[in-house]
């Protein structure tokens, strides 16, 4: 058996003793062993360790940045395409409730008592229940009809309700009763007064 270059129980040198100087152990029982390397710094490079490599997945210099790609134009009014079409759609698909009211006043209708039914009379003696209000767009061409609600007056004037269901959205509505007395009303008009509308007679 070699005898140790080094001791293996406190790793002196051998001194070609056959026991350790420093320790006492018996170097021709122990194996040979190389002798431990310190790690120690030499100037800025470590003694033992792997010198540091960049990652292969860094680049050397920072990647340019360029202008916008066509692509990315492209998808830019790809968006604004869209957005404008779907207005349109929501303004072909806008649909409304029109509430309305006739007042007749008090030469207008068939004086009774308060809370009772009425009816119109002389000029507006188409106001009454069952008569037909007619909603008409800026052309003239009819959107929709609706029935009057039986007269009711509170002593000072006779009132009747109606209601147009479905409208699509217009810049103008003309609302008449029995195709006669009719009164314009713009779509701003309608949506500022939460699409009710008040036609008085007399």
């Amino acid at each position: 058996m070699d005898v140790a270059l080094h001791c293996a129980h406190c790793g002196s040198p051998s001194s070609g003793t056959r026991f350790c100087t420093s320790c006492g152990t018996d170097l021709a029982a122990a194996p040979s062993v190389p002798a431990p390397r310190p790690a120690y710094e030499q100037g800025t490079e470590q003694v033992g360790a792997p010198a540091e490599t960049p990652a292969p997945w860094l680049p050397d210099a920072p990647v340019p940045t360029g202008p916008p790609r066509r692509l990315d134009a492209l998808l830019g009014l790809a968006v604004v395409a869209l957005l404008v079409s779907g207005g349109w759609l929501l303004w072909g698909f806008e649909r409304h409730t029109i509430s309305g009211t006739v007042v007749l006043d008090a030469a207008s209708y068939s004086r009774t008592t308060p809370g009772t039914s009425c009816t119109g009379i002389g000029s507006s003696a188409r106001a009454r229940a069952g008569a037909s209000a007619v909603l008409r767009d800026a052309r003239g061409d009819t959107v929709t009809t609706a029935r009057l609600s039986e007269g009711v007056t509170d002593g000072t004037a006779c009132v009747f309700t109606f209601t147009f269901e479905d409208v699509p959205r217009a810049d103008e509505y003309d609302v008449g009763v029995e195709d006669v007395d009719s009164e314009t009303f713009t779509y701003d008009d309608l949506s500022s007064h939460h699409w009710s509308v008040e036609l008085s007679r007399g």
